[in-house]
């Protein structure tokens, strides 16, 4: 199960969701192949200038990864 606190803007709630629903029952492999491109391209509409929040969202979810 993938669950995640946020603090910001509805694009990093919607790039921490992504993150959830890309990487549900995934391997650990898999997570660390994620890409903040791959959480914009699912997204299809986060825009260009806020792309920083895919990175945000995958940044965190690598941090979780190693802990």
């Amino acid at each position: 199960m993938i669950t995640f606190r946020f603090e910001g803007c509805a694009n990093t709630v919607a790039c921490g969701n992504t993150v959830s629903t890309l990487m549900e029952g995934r391997t650990l492999n898999d997570g660390w192949r994620l890409t903040p491109e791959n959480v914009s391209d699912y997204l299809q509409t986060l825009p260009p200038d806020n792309f920083h929040c895919a990175e945000l969202a995958v940044g965190a979810f690598y941090k979780a990864l190693t802990d």
